[in-house]
């Protein structure tokens, strides 16, 4: 039960921080540079995301070829 409260209370103050945002975004208006810096960097973590948490655990799961795991892209 204590997991539940967690990921439910994780995932309210996600819905908060995402409400106060489209709000600011609604009433502020900013420039495209920062516009863009803000769009690069949330790609970039996304990125760092996949290739440190969902990769690693990918490529054990792959059958050896030639003794290493293969993921498309990375011999």
């Amino acid at each position: 039960m204590g997991n539940v409260v967690q990921v439910l209370g994780i995932a309210v103050v996600a819905a908060i921080i995402t409400a106060v945002g489209a709000v600011l975004a609604e009433l502020l208006t900013l420039s495209n540079w920062v516009v863009s810096g803000a769009l690069q960097l949330a790609g970039g973590v996304l990125t760092a995301i996949v290739a440190v948490e969902l990769l690693p655990p990918a490529a054990i799961a792959l059958p050896l070829i030639r003794g290493r795991p293969r993921v498309l892209g990375f011999p």
